[in-house]
């Protein structure tokens, strides 16, 4: 028994220590994936930081872009009510010139109607002038007509006269 007992005692310890050994492999294999685990765990936290980083700087690029746009739109409503009022001015100009040309246009077609009246008038007192004229000149032919016969006749009264006597 006594043997038996000693065996037992032997397997006993043989147990504890392949039981211990068991222990320390177990922990040394814990204590590596512990290891390999925290270094996965600092890697990702590196790579979160790089990322959030990343999304810190794109954040305030898209931020830079909203601010200039914002800036390029306010810019190109300035821009457009400009160019609005300057064409809406420019509009004006053109209706004032074009009522402007419009009454030029109308005081020279008076003048024109007034120069043709005009031109009538003249012409019917220079047709009246003409006949006048024309009348005139046959009178004064008529009157030298008269006259020449006249004097013809007084000279033939004294050629006769002394033909006569």
């Amino acid at each position: 028994m006594l043997v038996q007992l000693n065996k037992m005692k032997e397997q006993i310890l043989i147990k504890e220590k392949e039981h211990t050994t068991e222990l320390e492999n177990n922990k040394e294999r814990h204590e590596m994936e512990i290891g390999e685990m925290q270094k996965q765990i600092s890697d990702f936290q590196t790579q979160l930081s790089v990322k959030d980083a990343v999304i810190a700087q794109l954040q305030m690029e898209l931020a830079d872009c909203e601010a200039r746009t914002d800036a390029l739109i306010d810019k190109l409503g300035l821009v457009e009510r400009n160019a609005e009022e300057k064409y809406q001015h420019d509009i004006q100009d053109l209706r004032d010139k074009l009522q402007l040309e419009l009454e030029a246009k109308n005081k020279l077609q008076d003048a024109v109607k007034n120069a043709q009246h005009e031109s009538m008038v003249n012409k019917m007192k220079y047709e009246e002038q003409l006949r006048d004229s024309s009348t005139t000149r046959h009178i004064d032919m008529f009157k030298q007509k008269l006259m020449k016969l006249r004097k013809e006749n007084e000279d033939l009264k004294r050629q006769l006269l002394p033909t006569r006597q």
